[in-house]
Order: structure tokens, then sequence, then C-alpha cells
């Protein structure tokens, strides 16, 4: 229901900052249990700074990242709903612990009530248990991030849970009962056995499986890829569709353009990239899409062409006559050379024809054909 106002009104949910402890949580007629060692030590493995056990509701949930809730039965306060809601949106993950010896549908009933007001569609059955006795095995119905490395599950006098909407099977129990489901955030196990003493030790999968809770706050979303505080590339891991960050390219010139050749993909640009991937020459701010030709040998507006619209290329040089083309290569008439330079007004052209000789004056007795008609003097 929070969830839900909030979203009503389109304001930003808030969130804690994720932290790292994992709380075990008995209060609310919850019921006390030990837990088995290889459950708390492959959560301290995976990276919790402590593992915590109390009847008393947190004060601040911002040093955890993980919260058990085990087997309570009394109903939650909208003070308590909220912290959950929140700690939820942040990207951390409750466990919901049921029990099937003896049966007792009261925590099924509060803890579906709790999945109603967090706005999940998957409940706890209240039927009686389904299988009796200790050391049975659930089976992993596919490729989930809780069952990685661990395909079973140590159980005991398993009760059942019924995914929906969100939710998904992740363990099939003993007599073929949806054992374990994952909804947004949240575990559904209804069996307190698989993570205490009741039955003669568990399975090192058991330990496997409890590493696997804590690391679903790196992939709340259970897409397979691990959040971007987590040093994965997820920039939104409430929602499965987006899974890496997008793509930036780097702009070693500053011009505001990157070089296709060269991104990464992020949640935001990181220092020098850009989201745009069309400059031509990384290295020269003068060159990037838009910028004005500037008839230097160089494609400075990007668009394929150099030097489009200037009047010769600035420095090359090419072979010159200003004389009357049927004179060239008579008489003294020869050709020059000549080089593109800049004018007064920034836009190039040719510059004078060195070393040519022009068609000229006849002068009489020198011996020349000046004139360049092919009869001298």
């Amino acid at each position: 229901m929070i969830r839900r106002l909030l979203a009503l009104f389109s304001l930003p949910l808030p969130a804690w900052a994720l932290g790292t402890d994992v709380y075990w949580y008995e209060g609310n007629g919850g019921q006390n249990a030990t837990v088995n060692p290889l459950v708390s030590q492959a959560m301290l493995t995976a990276g919790a700074a402590a593992f915590t056990e109390s009847a008393l509701w947190p004060s601040s949930f911002s040093s955890y990242r993980v919260v058990f809730l085990s087997i309570t039965r009394t109903a939650y306060t909208s003070a308590q709903i909220a912290d959950l809601s929140l700690f939820l949106d942040g990207g951390g993950v409750v466990v919901l612990i049921g029990e099937a010896t003896p049966y007792d549908s009261t925590h099924a009933v509060t803890y579906n009530s709790l999945l109603a007001t967090l706005g999940r569609s998957s409940r706890f059955s209240t039927s009686a248990s389904y299988d009796s006795g200790c050391v049975q095995s659930a089976v992993a119905t596919g490729s989930h991030p809780l069952s990685t490395g661990a395909p079973t599950l140590g159980m005991a006098w398993g009760g059942a849970v019924v995914p929906a909407g969100t939710g998904s099977m992740v363990y099939q129990g003993a007599s073929g009962q949806a054992f374990v489901a994952y909804d947004q955030g949240l575990v559904l196990v209804p069996d307190g056995e698989v993570f205490n003493t009741a039955c003669a030790g568990l399975p090192a999968e058991n330990g496997v499986f409890a590493a696997n809770i804590y690391n679903m706050a790196c992939d709340w979303d259970a897409d397979g890829e691990r959040a971007a505080f987590c040093g994965g590339l997820d920039c939104d891991d409430q929602d499965p569709l987006l899974v890496t960050g997008d793509p930036y390219f780097r702009d070693y010139d500053g011009d505001g353009f990157g070089d296709a050749g060269q991104s990464q993909n992020a949640c935001s640009a990181p220092v020098g990239y850009v989201a745009d991937a069309t400059d031509c020459d990384d290295l020269s701010s003068t060159t990037a899409p838009g910028r004005a030709e500037r008839c230097d040998g160089a494609d400075n507006d990007c668009d394929g062409t150099i030097d489009e619209g200037c009047g010769c290329p600035l420095g090359e040089s090419r072979v010159c006559y200003s004389g009357p083309p049927d004179t060239l290569g008579y008489g003294a008439c020869r050709s020059g050379m000549q080089t593109c330079v800049a004018g007064t007004d920034g836009m190039p052209g040719w510059g004078p024809c060195g070393g040519e000789i022009a068609p000229g004056p006849e002068v009489c007795f020198d011996g020349i054909d000046g004139d360049c008609d092919g009869v001298i003097d």
C-alpha cells in the first residue's frame, strides 16, 4: 500500500544506503532459532560484516543488506512495514521464514498480509505440512541466482509457498510443492530447518544458498547482472529488462563529441567520456560535426569531404601558365608553379605563378622569340 500510494502521486521512492550486515529478527511473536554456523559463516564469507540475532526491531536498517524474519506470528505495525518497504526499495533482501513442525498457520496469515501490503502476489500456503521427518531434499527448478551452486537444498517437514505475479519458484519440495520462491527482494522459505539446527546438521548446499541470498542484494531483479553499486553494470537493479548501462565514448579533445572506437558501458558518463560517438578526429577540437570548414586540408565538419566550398586546399601546388595556351613551349615561354595560400580574408586562393615566362614584346636582334609566336625577331 505504501509503495502504491507513492507511485500514485509520482513521488520518488526514498531509500537508505544499503549496508553490509545481516539481521535475524525473532520478534513479533517469532520463534527463537539457533542459526546453524554454516549459514552465518557463509554470509560472513560472502561479505557481511556482522550477523546479528535479536527480538528487537532495528532502530535503523542502514547497516543491513539482508533481514531475516523468523516465523513471526504477530501482525506488523505500519511503522515496521514502512521500514521494510524503504529497505526493499533501497535494494535490500528480506527473507520470510515459515515453519511446519508443529504446523501453525498463524505465521502464514501474518506473512501473507505483509506480502499483500508490500504489493507482492506470492503467498505462503496455509495448508498443513507436506513432508515429515529430517533429511529431506528440495530440488532447484531451473537457473536462478538463489540456486547457483546449490542444485539441492536440505529441508525437513517442508511447508509450501505459492509464487504468483512477479514471484517465481526456485526450489521444489520433496512432495512436489513449491518450496522456495523469490518475489522482488523477498525470499519465501516455508521451513526453518533450512537455516537452523533442528535436524542433524545441514548439507553444504544450504550454506551456498545462504551466500546466494546475501548476493541477491547485488542482483535484486534476478536478471543475472550485478548492480552498479556492487561493481556491476546494472543501472536499474529493480527492472530485469534493464541489464547494462549505456555506452559512453572517449572524448580526448574535450569538444563534446566522442570516438566510436573507444567506448565503455556505464550508468552515467565517466570522466572524459560522452554519449555522442560522431567525432571523426578526437585529437582535434576544431574537428567535429557542425564545425565550420577551415580550408586547412582537414574534414573539419566530419561530413566526409575535405575543404568543401574552399578555393583550393591550403599548401597544395600546381603547374601554372598565364599566357595563351598555344604559346606555351614556344620561344622563351615556360610554365611555372603556384601554391594555395590563405588570403587576407582567410579564404585560400592560388598564389602567384612563380617561375613562368609568358609572351612579351619582341625585341629585335636579340635572337629570342619573345612573343612566343614561333618566329625569332
